[in-house]
Protein backbone atom coordinates (compact mmCIF):
# COMPACT_ATOMS: atom_id res chain seq x y z
CA UNK A 1 0.00 0.00 0.00
CA UNK A 2 1.51 3.55 -0.76
CA UNK A 3 1.47 6.14 1.73
CA UNK A 4 -0.84 8.21 0.19
CA UNK A 5 -3.61 5.22 0.48
CA UNK A 6 -5.80 5.45 3.78
CA UNK A 7 -5.66 2.52 5.88
CA UNK A 8 -7.66 -0.45 4.70
CA UNK A 9 -7.86 1.04 1.37
CA UNK A 10 -6.32 -0.86 -1.77
CA UNK A 11 -4.13 0.72 -3.79
CA UNK A 12 -4.78 -1.99 -6.87
CA UNK A 13 -5.14 0.16 -9.97
CA UNK A 14 -6.95 -1.06 -13.41
CA UNK A 15 -4.23 -0.32 -16.90
CA UNK A 16 -7.53 -0.61 -19.20
CA UNK A 17 -7.61 -0.22 -23.26
CA UNK A 18 -10.53 1.04 -25.39
CA UNK A 19 -11.34 -0.26 -28.70
CA UNK A 20 -13.31 0.20 -31.78
CA UNK A 21 -15.61 -2.55 -33.65
CA UNK A 22 -12.43 -2.94 -36.01
CA UNK A 23 -9.91 -3.63 -32.94
CA UNK A 24 -8.21 -0.36 -33.34
CA UNK A 25 -6.83 1.11 -29.93
CA UNK A 26 -8.43 4.16 -29.35
CA UNK A 27 -7.33 4.72 -25.23
CA UNK A 28 -5.45 3.28 -23.12
CA UNK A 29 -5.66 4.06 -19.49
CA UNK A 30 -5.35 3.62 -15.50
CA UNK A 31 -8.02 4.07 -13.23
CA UNK A 32 -9.00 2.50 -9.52
CA UNK A 33 -12.45 2.21 -10.88
CA UNK A 34 -12.39 1.69 -14.48
CA UNK A 35 -16.39 1.89 -14.66
CA UNK A 36 -16.55 5.47 -13.27
CA UNK A 37 -13.43 6.88 -15.09
CA UNK A 38 -15.23 5.04 -18.61
CA UNK A 39 -18.43 7.08 -17.24
CA UNK A 40 -16.26 10.25 -17.37
CA UNK A 41 -14.89 9.28 -20.94
CA UNK A 42 -18.34 9.06 -22.01
CA UNK A 43 -19.27 12.14 -21.35
CA UNK A 44 -16.65 14.15 -22.09
CA UNK A 45 -14.28 12.16 -25.28
CA UNK A 46 -15.93 13.28 -28.35
CA UNK A 47 -14.93 9.45 -29.93
CA UNK A 48 -16.19 7.55 -27.11
CA UNK A 49 -19.01 6.37 -28.89
CA UNK A 50 -16.61 4.44 -31.22
CA UNK A 51 -15.70 2.04 -27.87
CA UNK A 52 -17.32 -1.05 -29.21
CA UNK A 53 -14.64 -3.35 -26.72
CA UNK A 54 -12.81 -2.69 -23.45
CA UNK A 55 -9.78 -4.61 -21.32
CA UNK A 56 -8.75 -4.22 -18.17
CA UNK A 57 -5.67 -5.77 -16.28
CA UNK A 58 -5.08 -5.16 -12.21
CA UNK A 59 -2.10 -4.35 -10.54
CA UNK A 60 -1.20 -4.59 -6.97
CA UNK A 61 -0.09 -0.69 -7.02
CA UNK A 62 -0.96 2.84 -8.77
CA UNK A 63 2.82 2.56 -9.60
CA UNK A 64 2.73 -0.56 -11.22
CA UNK A 65 -0.01 0.06 -13.21
CA UNK A 66 1.73 3.76 -13.91
CA UNK A 67 4.97 2.13 -15.49
CA UNK A 68 2.78 -0.26 -17.60
CA UNK A 69 0.79 2.50 -18.80
CA UNK A 70 4.15 4.29 -19.90
CA UNK A 71 5.42 1.27 -21.20
CA UNK A 72 2.47 0.20 -23.54
CA UNK A 73 1.10 3.26 -24.30
CA UNK A 74 4.56 3.93 -25.95
CA UNK A 75 4.76 0.75 -28.10
CA UNK A 76 0.96 0.47 -28.98
CA UNK A 77 0.52 4.38 -29.60
CA UNK A 78 -3.44 4.44 -28.72
CA UNK A 79 -5.30 6.25 -31.65
CA UNK A 80 -6.73 9.33 -29.16
CA UNK A 81 -4.51 9.44 -26.50
CA UNK A 82 -2.29 12.30 -26.19
CA UNK A 83 0.64 10.60 -23.90
CA UNK A 84 1.26 8.33 -26.55
CA UNK A 85 1.96 11.05 -29.01
CA UNK A 86 3.90 14.53 -29.73
CA UNK A 87 1.18 17.57 -29.47
CA UNK A 88 1.74 17.81 -33.11
CA UNK A 89 0.49 14.23 -33.84
CA UNK A 90 -2.21 14.17 -31.75
CA UNK A 91 -5.99 13.30 -33.84
CA UNK A 92 -8.20 14.98 -32.57
CA UNK A 93 -11.62 13.21 -33.91
CA UNK A 94 -13.91 15.88 -35.86
CA UNK A 95 -17.52 15.42 -34.51
CA UNK A 96 -18.72 17.98 -37.52
CA UNK A 97 -20.95 15.36 -38.99
CA UNK A 98 -22.17 13.95 -35.56
CA UNK A 99 -23.04 17.65 -34.30
CA UNK A 100 -24.81 17.83 -37.58
CA UNK A 101 -27.22 14.87 -37.16
CA UNK A 102 -27.64 15.84 -33.86
CA UNK A 103 -29.19 19.50 -34.87
CA UNK A 104 -31.26 17.43 -37.75
CA UNK A 105 -32.67 15.66 -34.84
CA UNK A 106 -33.27 18.57 -32.53
CA UNK A 107 -35.10 20.27 -35.22
CA UNK A 108 -37.26 17.25 -35.87
CA UNK A 109 -38.03 16.79 -31.59
CA UNK A 110 -38.92 20.89 -31.86
CA UNK A 111 -41.02 20.82 -34.52
CA UNK A 112 -43.56 18.95 -32.10
CA UNK A 113 -42.11 19.71 -29.12
CA UNK A 114 -44.10 21.90 -26.73
CA UNK A 115 -42.28 24.76 -24.04
CA UNK A 116 -41.01 23.49 -21.10
CA UNK A 117 -40.55 19.96 -22.24
CA UNK A 118 -37.14 18.35 -21.49
CA UNK A 119 -34.59 17.21 -23.63
CA UNK A 120 -31.88 15.30 -22.17
CA UNK A 121 -28.34 15.29 -23.83
CA UNK A 122 -28.21 11.74 -23.35
CA UNK A 123 -31.30 10.93 -25.15
CA UNK A 124 -29.86 13.15 -28.24
CA UNK A 125 -26.91 11.26 -28.18
CA UNK A 126 -28.25 7.48 -28.19
CA UNK A 127 -30.90 8.63 -30.95
CA UNK A 128 -27.87 9.70 -32.83
CA UNK A 129 -25.34 7.12 -32.21
CA UNK A 130 -22.74 10.28 -30.76
CA UNK A 131 -21.04 11.06 -27.40
CA UNK A 132 -22.70 12.90 -25.03
CA UNK A 133 -19.75 15.75 -25.49
CA UNK A 134 -20.88 16.12 -29.56
CA UNK A 135 -25.00 16.42 -28.34
CA UNK A 136 -24.11 18.60 -25.46
CA UNK A 137 -22.36 21.14 -28.29
CA UNK A 138 -24.56 20.61 -30.57
CA UNK A 139 -27.79 21.54 -28.14
CA UNK A 140 -25.99 24.42 -27.28
CA UNK A 141 -26.45 26.33 -30.10
CA UNK A 142 -30.23 26.17 -29.48
CA UNK A 143 -29.64 28.39 -26.93
CA UNK A 144 -29.09 32.20 -25.83
CA UNK A 145 -31.12 34.71 -26.93
CA UNK A 146 -34.04 34.19 -29.47
CA UNK A 147 -33.16 30.24 -29.26
CA UNK A 148 -35.51 27.52 -28.63
CA UNK A 149 -33.82 25.94 -25.43
CA UNK A 150 -32.55 27.00 -22.51
CA UNK A 151 -30.13 25.06 -20.21
CA UNK A 152 -31.75 22.81 -17.68
CA UNK A 153 -30.19 21.40 -14.60
CA UNK A 154 -28.73 17.72 -15.16
CA UNK A 155 -28.01 17.48 -18.78
CA UNK A 156 -31.32 19.16 -19.52
CA UNK A 157 -32.37 21.21 -21.63
CA UNK A 158 -36.04 22.60 -21.94
CA UNK A 159 -37.57 24.07 -24.54
CA UNK A 160 -38.74 27.60 -24.39
CA UNK A 161 -41.74 29.75 -25.18
CA UNK A 162 -41.69 31.07 -28.48
CA UNK A 163 -41.24 35.00 -28.53
CA UNK A 164 -44.51 36.45 -30.29
CA UNK A 165 -43.68 38.81 -32.52
CA UNK A 166 -44.22 42.80 -31.38
CA UNK A 167 -47.90 43.58 -32.26
CA UNK A 168 -47.80 46.46 -34.62
CA UNK A 169 -51.10 48.50 -34.69
CA UNK A 170 -53.13 48.49 -37.66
Amino acid sequence: MSPSTPKGKSDRTALYRLFDADDTLLYLGIARDPEYRWKLHSDRQTWWHHVARKTVKWYSSREDALAAEARFTAKELPLYDRAAKDAAEVIQYDDAADRARVTEWLLRELSTAQPGWEIGVGKAARACNTSRTSARHAMYAFTGEGGRLERGPQGRFIVAALQAPPFEAA
